[in-house]
């Protein structure tokens, strides 16, 4: 950027950065603007500001952003697969299961987007189709730890608590993904373990806590202060 200020390209990479590391989501949408301003074309730029919006509750206004970079790139399988995405975080999950299956006929074999459908089966009561789904995002994935944590989240909706647990306890001992293992603890009822896990995130400036005000997995614990603190701590309350 100081070599040329006008490339929308560095623009949105910093303004990526400002969102996901830095927390500073109004220098973060300043950045994605003037990369759009810039450049109205590029794809990246409305895909990336679509999750700024969804972080900031705005849903509305980020599926209409994806839409715009689904538009620009049609054939881009992360975009298709996030037009989704931005549905289950506005809570319209049949409509992001329909989005997901037609990401899945451009690449079945693509990990994230079992993750994603397996989340949004989590959601509509679906235990066995979610299961199955975030198992083959696991094993597609090589065990990642997210679609791991999201099994045992899975596990403990479908009554399967011991087998949750033990991924949790995996997770902790490994000091792996304490996001997730909030999100099961979440579902356990443990709200204090869940919020130990969530805290650990803040201070390790986990990136996964940008999702913290919109991510349905956390519902149950929104009318709890400790939810409320955590929020204006990385200044989404």
């Amino acid at each position: 950027m100081e070599l040329d200020d006008t490339i929308a390209e560095a623009h949105t990479a910093l303004a990526h950065l400002h969102v996901w590391w830095d927390w500073d989501w109004e220098a973060g949408k300043k950045g994605f603007k003037r990369a759009i301003e810039l450049n109205p074309s590029y794809a990246t730029a409305h895909h990336w500001y679509a999750f700024l919006l969804m972080f900031l509750g705005q849903a509305d206004e980020s599926i209409e952003r994806i839409t715009q970079a689904q538009e620009l790139d049609p054939l881009s399988l992360i975009i298709n697969a996030n037009v989704g995405f931005m549905r289950y975080y506005a809570r319209r999950y049949d409509e992001a299961i329909e989005y997901y299956r037609k990401a899945l006929e451009m690449d079945p074999n693509f990990a994230e987007i079992h993750w994603y459908l397996g989340m949004a089966y989590c959601q509509k009561g679906l235990h066995e189709e979610a299961i199955q789904a975030l198992q083959r995002a696991t094993a597609l994935s090589g065990g990642f730890d997210k679609h791991r944590g999201s099994l045992g989240y899975a596990f403990v909706l479908a009554g399967r608590k011991d087998e949750a647990i033990k991924i949790v306890n995996d997770l902790k001992e490994k000091g792996q993904d304490r996001y997730y293992a909030a999100i099961v603890y979440a579902a356990l009822g443990d709200k204090d373990r869940a919020f130990e896990c969530l805290e650990k995130c803040y201070k390790e400036r986990s990136n996964d806590m940008a999702y913290l005000k919109v991510d349905p997995a956390f519902d149950s614990l929104h009318s709890d202060p400790r939810f409320k603190a955590l929020l204006k701590k990385i200044g989404l309350e």
